[in-house]
């Protein structure tokens, strides 16, 4: 798919820049860095989800927020 994109200058420079040093076509370079920053969010993203523990395996009781933030102010 073709298309069209407004880049601030020193953001089309930089990539113009890399696809020098690694002699490789600027589209090649735009992809890649679009691919790496999706998939990068992606996993970030599933990395802030924190698991489930059922009542029955926890280790210690569960806090509300306002406790928690009691217990960092301490």
């Amino acid at each position: 798919m073709r298309t069209t994109l407004d880049l601030p200058d020193d953001l089309y420079k930089r990539l113009e820049q890399l696809a020098v040093r690694e002699g490789k076509p600027l589209g090649e370079i735009v992809l890649r860095c679009l691919e790496e920053g999706l998939n990068r969010q992606a996993t970030s993203t599933a990395q802030l989800i924190l698991p489930v523990v059922p009542e029955a395996g926890r280790r210690m009781r569960a806090y509300a927020h306002a406790e928690l933030w009691g217990l960092l102010d301490e």
